[in-house]
């Protein structure tokens, strides 16, 4: 299978590449900056290009990965420090990649998100009914890109999967 990684480097991307060389997938990664030092020992080919650039779409075309993986809520692209700015960004460039996934006709769309869209602490379950109620710029942007999907699945016919993770924590490496 051919996957195709949206994301700034981490811990998360480097299990997810490490994970799927394991298992035989053909990795493709957009690291979303203009330059990106970082290499990738089992990745085979790497795009260095914002989310917003016109190149996504040949990127897509060129690729055509059966599974699209936007990391989303863990995109070490966006620091949020500046929340107004990186909400603008985040949104643009996940229009922009989901615009070009939809001309595809082809694969899996899989969007990252968090339990942040629920903007407060819950004593029992959430349920998959629970409507978002997000607190701040970031949780509203996750909200919105959630919403954005389920409105290309609708109205494009595309394969969009919302992933909304709870709790995510992993050991830190050395180094990281």
């Amino acid at each position: 299978m051919v996957v195709l990684l949206v994301g700034g480097g981490s811990a998360l991307m480097n299990a997810l590449i490490d994970k799927l060389n394991k298992n035989g997938h053909r990795v493709y990664l957009l690291t979303g900056q203009r330059e990106n030092r970082s290499s990738y020992r089992h990745v085979f080919e790497k795009y260095n290009f914002p989310y917003d650039s016109g190149s996504v779409k040949d990127i897509l075309e060129s690729v055509k990965p059966d599974v699209t993986v936007f990391t989303g809520a863990y995109d070490t692209n966006f620091d949020w420090e500046t929340p107004r700015q990186d909400g603008v960004r985040y949104m643009a460039g996940l229009m922009n990649i989901l615009s070009a996934y939809s001309v595809l006709k082809k694969g899996r769309f899989l969007y990252f998100s968090s339990q942040e869209v629920f903007g407060g602490s819950y004593i029992d379950d959430i349920k998959e009914d629970e409507p978002a109620a997000p607190k701040g710029f970031r949780a509203m942007a996750l909200a919105q890109g959630e919403e954005i999907c389920a409105n290309f699945r609708k109205t494009q016919g595309t394969d969009t999967v919302i992933l909304r993770f709870d709790r995510m924590y992993w050991v830190k490496g050395k180094g990281e």
